[in-house]
């Protein structure tokens, strides 16, 4: 069956499919939605069963001791944006690199404490070279 969704206007949601049709307005809410719809308001949320099943495999490999961040390409530090010993958590800004013109902050991979800076801000890197090490807390990867 193919399921055609279409968004006509802010707020709003439009659902064909073959033999049938829906519409409804929607609204941010705590943890999801409310969805009105034939005269009754639902909370809804958005599962992604792709991202739901790569998290399970992400938990099921997390990584235990150090973790390095390398750079991607040669670039200029900009800025440094962790220091030894703090907490960080995955996803968090570690270091900004500018390359190509072009700014980027690199994030950490996982939770957990900074144990090394290998890079000061104002330096320049190699593409492969090690920016920080931290070691994995409990929580691992994100």
């Amino acid at each position: 069956m193919v399921v055609r969704v279409d968004l006509p206007g802010p707020h709003e949601v439009s659902v064909r499919w073959e033999g049938g049709s829906a519409d409804a307005l929607w609204r941010d809410a705590p943890g999801g939605y409310d969805v009105a719809f034939r005269g009754r308001v639902f909370r809804a949320g958005v599962v992604d069963e792709r991202r739901k099943r790569l998290q399970g495999l992400a938990a099921a490999h997390r990584p235990t001791g150090p973790v390095t961040l390398r750079s991607a390409m040669p670039g200029k530090v900009v800025a440094v944006l962790a220091e030894v010993g703090q907490e960080v958590a995955a996803g968090a800004g570690v270091v900004v690199i500018e390359a190509m013109k072009m700014e980027n902050e690199l994030k950490a991979p996982v939770s957990g404490r900074i144990t090394r800076v290998a890079v000061a801000a104002g330096g320049t890197v190699e593409g492969g070279q090690v920016l920080v090490e931290i070691e994995a807390g409990p929580e691992g990867a994100r």
